[in-house]
């Protein structure tokens, strides 16, 4: 019954599955940041062109008819941002995600809905060469489904026909992290250690009396407790501590968060593991490097393939999606200004890309560099009219 569910027991006693996998927290913290930060990247449509002269280039194609599907809303319930932050979710956790397009008269994709991997199973034709998919709808209904009606995306797989679940190849170790995580609770629960001992320096004639006493004033149920205790006949009371970091629970938590992180391709850091450095600027500056190369740039560039070859959305393929990473890659204010004047010295840039990257509207067509004296004279330094440089002979 569990291996039907998803779940499947481990060597820790823990049973590990896909829909509760986000009770870790660690889990949820890590598909947390990389979803939020993919769904905040603008998911753009790209023409590819020949120039005569210059080779091949590309251009945004905002007029695309699916630039507003994917740009902007893909339903009318789910801004751009949140459905493809759902759709990072689906392939970190199930490894596989689904959309069902939706058309118009026209018979052209006006929406894209998304499907939860464990409603859908999907069947291969070997003879035939397709795939179809068996949709369990949320009223229980069952209906079949081909490519032209279902786009089926997915990540690392052994077939190239499903992908392979992040968190059922990663089992083990969840199941490790979860077995902690209640032996922690329980230790925290339950208490089982001494608080402390009572010394007598004589023979305890009533042993029970003295615990309850001191318990009464001192221990856990108490109304007075935290109050001042006082042991009669000469008994001394001596404290006992057992914190959690001399059980490790420390640094297996950390060992922990590390694993974690290494599933989903995080910097250790990010989720408050450790990779046996400290934090400086140079590290913190690598991690961000890391995520937007190692973490964020396969996901987003596996997610824009996938929709960029279906022929329902893009049957020419002159045109392509991406997302937009040039945000994410942008470096202090130091960097990028090298990196522009390296561009424009080397004419891989102009000035008007510059001010865009920089959200900042283009230069007027008639507007022209200014050097100090074709200043007009209200713009002169210190108000004094520049002189004017004599017309050219000749």
């Amino acid at each position: 019954m569990f291996e039907a569910f998803g779940s499947s027991q481990t060597l820790a006693g823990e049973s590990v599955s896909v829909q509760d996998s986000l009770s870790v927290a660690d889990v949820f913290a890590a598909v947390n940041l990389i979803a939020e930060a993919l769904g905040a990247l603008p998911l753009k449509i790209y023409r590819d062109f020949r120039l005569s002269d210059q080779g091949e280039g590309i251009e945004e194609a905002p007029d695309h008819r699916c630039w507003r599907l994917l740009h902007d809303q893909p339903n009318p319930f789910t801004p751009a941002g949140r459905f493809w932050s759902t759709v990072a979710v689906h392939q970190l956790l199930w490894g596989n995600w689904f959309l069902e397009k939706l058309r118009d008269e026209a018979g052209l994709v006006v929406e894209l809905r998304i499907i939860h991997p464990s409603r859908v199973e999907v069947f291969y034709n070997e003879a035939a060469g397709d795939k179809s998919y068996r949709v369990t709808r949320m009223t229980g209904e069952q209906i079949r489904l081909d490519d032209d009606r279902l786009l089926h995306g997915f990540g690392v797989s052994q077939d190239g026909l499903v992908g392979m679940s992040p968190i059922q190849q990663s089992r083990e170790a969840l199941g490790i992290v979860k077995a902690r995580q209640r032996f922690e609770g329980e230790a925290y629960g339950q208490h089982p250690y001494a608080a402390g001992l009572i010394k007598h320096p004589g023979t305890v004639k009533d042993p029970k009396r003295i615990r309850e006493q001191w318990r009464a004033i001192y221990g856990s149920g108490g109304k007075d407790r935290g109050g001042v205790g006082v042991l009669d006949e000469g008994a001394d009371f001596q404290e006992l501590s057992m914190p959690m970091a001399d059980l490790q629970f420390v640094e297996s938590s950390q060992m922990s968060k590390t694993q974690i992180a290494n599933i989903f391709k995080l910097p250790p850091s990010y989720i408050g593991g450790s990779v046996g450095d400290s934090l400086t600027y140079a590290t913190v500056e690598s991690n961000r490097i890391w995520l937007a190369t190692q973490t964020l740039s396969p996901l987003c560039d596996n997610v824009a393939k996938f929709l960029s070859r279906d022929m329902s959305l893009f049957p020419f393929q002159s045109w392509h999606a991406s997302f937009d990473m040039s945000e994410l890659l942008r470096g202090d204010s130091t960097a990028r200004a090298n990196y522009y004047e390296k561009g424009l010295k080397n004419g891989w840039l102009d000035v008007d890309e510059v001010r865009q990257a920089e959200h900042l509207p283009p230069r007027a067509e008639e507007a022209a560099p200014l050097v100090p004296d074709t200043l007009p004279p209200e713009f002169a330094p210190g108000g004094i009219v520049p002189p004017i440089r004599p017309a050219a002979t000749g």
